[in-house]
């Protein structure tokens, strides 16, 4: 059970190989990079997500869908049996169990699961290649191509840029923080 909670946190990362094309990108965010990702409501994207800690590790495919009310996570393993399907909305994290139980999880149950608090209500503007306007940002230097910033004690790190329906996205994202590292690559932007 245990476990099935991590994949939920996995509400937050992954990593691997990207087949996206790369688009040189500044290591800091303009007020266009900001304002596009903003507007845009609806979003989808199909990739792979691991997390480390220092005590274990998981490694998991991931397809994200984003719109006005929520995010909706369903992790995968390889062979495509589905691990956890998640819902974020508003603060409150939906678990979807396999045997169709719907069960609503605390950030605090997360934390208490996790052994730290993942960052849930900031991951859906790290992965589009911002960061959170919830939150102030300290830029560090980057080679081109890369943007990293620190938000609540979280290094993000956004690289492997291209350019889907005009909006400049990362193909992969690292987080870390404390003994905890979380990757995304993704393998495909949707519509």
């Amino acid at each position: 059970m245990k476990n099935f909670f991590c994949y939920a946190l996995l509400v937050l990362s992954l990593m691997a190989c990207s087949s996206l094309p790369t688009q040189q990108v500044v290591g800091r965010v303009t007020a266009n990079d900001i304002n596009k990702v903003m507007l845009e409501a609806n979003w989808h994207l199909i990739g792979r997500l691991s997390i480390r800690n220092d005590r274990e590790s998981w490694f998991t495919s991931l397809e994200w869908r984003h719109n006005q009310r929520d995010d909706f996570l369903i992790l995968t393993t390889t062979l495509g049996g589905v691990v956890a399907k998640l819902r974020y909305t508003k603060g409150v994290v939906t678990l979807f169990e396999p045997d169709k139980v719907e069960r609503i999880v605390s950030e605090h149950e997360l934390e208490s699961l996790l052994g730290y608090s993942p960052p849930i209500q900031h991951l859906r503007f790290w992965i589009r290649g911002i960061p959170s306007p919830m939150l102030d940002a300290q830029f560090d230097v980057a080679p081109v191509g890369v943007r990293r910033f620190l938000q609540d004690g979280w290094h993000v790190n956004l690289e492997r840029f291209g350019i889907f329906s005009d909006d400049s996205l990362p193909g992969k994202m690292s987080i870390s923080k404390e003994q905890v590292k979380i990757k995304i690559v993704v393998d495909k932007w949707l519509d």
